[in-house]
């Protein structure tokens, strides 16, 4: 079961590691045109083909979700589904 966070600044409800794990393995697999079946939450992104082009416009994807600002480097950071999600819902 998911626990969404709510920002006490804006009463937004900021998605949990689970709701964002789930939307980068559906965007990976539609930008990298692979089956959602084979992203694997503990791979590195670069064992999925994700390039440094492909990364930066991730990043870009995901910031708009989130509706807050990312560095284009988080992918480094946080280099599997796993790290980065798990990041994000306590950051």
């Amino acid at each position: 079961m998911s626990s969404a966070v709510v920002d006490p600044h804006t009463t937004k409800v900021l998605p949990d590691a689970a709701a964002i794990e789930e939307w980068l393995i559906n965007t990976l697999a539609e930008q990298l045109n692979l089956s959602a079946d084979e992203i694997e939450l503990d791979e590195p992104f670069a064992s999925f083909g994700l390039g440094s082009a492909d990364a930066v416009m991730l990043s870009g994807d995901l910031q708009d979700w989130l509706t807050r600002e990312l560095s284009p480097t988080l992918f480094w950071e946080y280099p599997t589904i796993n790290s980065l999600a798990a990041y994000l819902a306590r950051a």
